[in-house]
């Protein structure tokens, strides 16, 4: 059926989307609250929608990598990003008719919901700082700057959890 990624990719990009804006305008989304839903269903559809969200920070990342830096899976991933964004959207809109009020700037507390450490880890610790000093002054303004950074992660109370192994010597018997 298919002879290469790109035809995988070509045969993707005709598909006709099935969350089509006229598919989304014909849902009753006025008939949702007459379907009562079960409470317990509300923390599944907000981590779902919050799930979809985060395709964004999923795809952010996959960039870095080989795979991503594939053409035919980044052009697919380019696709599939900004629908995930967009079934984000339909679930909270389904959450608010089905009686569940989100706030209006949910996808902002979804992002706040990401741990400081989580953010530092995957973005900020890949930066390296190296000062433009001579040589003789280099220990001195890196250290200089390395004291900055920590005052200002502590300031605003990031821990950076170090990774730790624990090792124990067992006595042969």
């Amino acid at each position: 059926m298919f002879e290469t990624d790109k035809d995988v990719l070509d045969w993707y990009e005709r598909q006709p989307r099935a969350l089509s804006k006229d598919y989304v305008n014909s849902i009753k989304w006025d008939d949702i609250k007459d379907h009562p839903l079960n409470p317990a269903f509300f923390p599944v559809l907000l981590y779902m929608r919050d799930i979809e969200y985060y395709t964004d920070m999923y795809y952010r990342e996959l960039l870095r990598t080989p795979t991503g830096r594939d053409p035919v899976i980044r052009k697919f991933m380019d696709r599939w990003s900004t629908e995930e964004l967009h079934h984000a959207d339909l679930l909270n809109r389904f959450l608010n008719e089905a009686g569940y009020p989100t706030e209006e700037k949910w996808q902002t507390q979804v992002i706040r919901s990401i741990p400081a450490t989580y953010k530092v880890q995957t973005y900020l610790l890949n930066i390296a700082v190296k000062p433009w000093v001579a040589i003789e002054d280099f220990a001195v303004a890196a250290g200089e700057i390395n004291q900055a950074i920590l005052e200002i992660f502590r300031d605003a109370r990031i821990v950076i959890p170090f990774p730790k192994r624990e090792v124990r010597m067992v006595a042969a018997a």
